[in-house]
Order: structure tokens, then C-alpha cells, then sequence
């Protein structure tokens, strides 16, 4: 019980790392090439929380965009998230906090893939609250043929 309170007590004055880091990201994947065969694939995001919605995009062999992004600005510690399946158990972390005092309106959000990670790893996207495992909003990447 005291060790909820804790949590609680740390994320609402803003302390977030001290009580779920982030994990941990590489530098991102330059200079791809746009060999796989997801290059094109698309995941419409489907909105659950915060008006979280848009269109990712597999642009190349380390970069999505999402497209006409949405989404209010709230939340705690919110990244771009993938995975290789859509309950997120062993996701991977895109981003910085998108959190920026300000809602994303229709924006195109560029991000690449960090060292170590391949696009034939990611099959779903999502608009993830860490500290709280809440998932935002997600979509599955479909072929684009």
C-alpha cells in the first residue's frame, strides 16, 4: 500500500522516472534503405484516450510516420511505442515524451527506429502512457498491397 502511495505521490508532482523508468533508446537508424517488404504498410490509430488518432506509415527500413497525428497532450510520460504483437508485453520505445504543453493538430510526426531494432519486428503501433501501461491509441500495420 505505501509503495502505491509512493508511485502515485511522485508521478502527480512529476517525478516520473523515479517511479517507472522510461525504457531504454538507442540512437535512432539513419540512411535506410527500402528493402522490406512492410515498407508502405499502414496502421490507422485507433483512439481510446486523449483524442489520439492519424495514420502510421512504414517509410523505409527504420522510419514511421504518422500522419495527420492527433492527440490532446495529456497524460504522463507519453511515448510512441512498438511491438510485435498487439498486446505491447515487450514493447519498444520510439521517442521522447510527446508532451509538449501544447495538442498535436493534424501534425506528421517523423520517427525512426532506434540501434538494434528491425522492421520486421514491428507490427503494431502505439500512443503509450509508461508509467501507467495505458495504451492511448494503437493500430496494426496492414500490407499495403
Amino acid at each position: 500500500m505505501m509503495r502505491r502511495l509512493l508511485f502515485l505521490m511522485c508521478c502527480s508532482v512529476g517525478f516520473v522516472s523515479a517511479c517507472s523508468p522510461v525504457p531504454e533508446m538507442g540512437p535512432p537508424l539513419t540512411d535506410c534503405d527500402a528493402d522490406s517488404a512492410k515498407v508502405g504498410s499502414t496502421a490507422e490509430l485507433t483512439g481510446y484516450q486523449h483524442g489520439v488518432g492519424g495514420m502510421a506509415v512504414i517509410v523505409d527500413d527504420c522510419t514511421i510516420e504518422i500522419r495527420d497525428f492527433e492527440f490532446d497532450g495529456g497524460g504522463v510520460d507519453v511515448h510512441v511505442v512498438v511491438a510485435d504483437n498487439p498486446d505491447f508485453d515487450d514493447y519498444k520505445n520510439l521517442t521522447e515524451d510527446l508532451r509538449s504543453g501544447d495538442p498535436y493538430e493534424g501534425v506528421n510526426l517523423t520517427v525512426p527506429l532506434r540501434e538494434g531494432m528491425s522492421m520486421e519486428d514491428v507490427s503494431h503501433i502505439s500512443i503509450w502512457c509508461i508509467p501507467f501501461s495505458a495504451n492511448f491509441g494503437d493500430g496494426a500495420f496492414e500490407s499495403s498491397e
